[in-house]
């Protein structure tokens, strides 16, 4: 679901997260400031996070990491008997 704000389509609503998008840092800050004065009219509280999940990787105040599981999957792959099974094994591996 999109949230508007100030008239511009600036986040993503989910169950459980929010995803804020701008064209530059000065309009992230008016367009955070926006969504947190409407969550704070709607009464609505924010969990606090330090790290979330995210296209398959983790982002935190230490920076992005790939997930766990993803590296495990890549570390299990068997081994590629033609071309074509070689080929999508490094896309996999170009990804992360």
């Amino acid at each position: 679901m999109a949230i508007f704000v100030s008239g511009l389509k600036c986040c993503l609503a989910f169950t459980d997260d929010t995803i804020v998008f701008s064209s530059s840092f000065e309009q992230y800050l008016k367009d955070i400031q926006s969504l947190l004065d409407r969550f704070r009219l709607a009464k609505l509280k924010l969990p606090k996070k330090s790290e979330c999940e995210f296209l398959g990787h983790w982002v935190s105040a230490e920076g992005i990491g790939v997930q766990k599981t993803k590296v495990a999957c890549i570390q299990a792959w068997p081994f590629s008997k033609n071309i074509h099974e070689l080929r999508a094994f490094l896309g996999l591996c170009s990804y992360y």
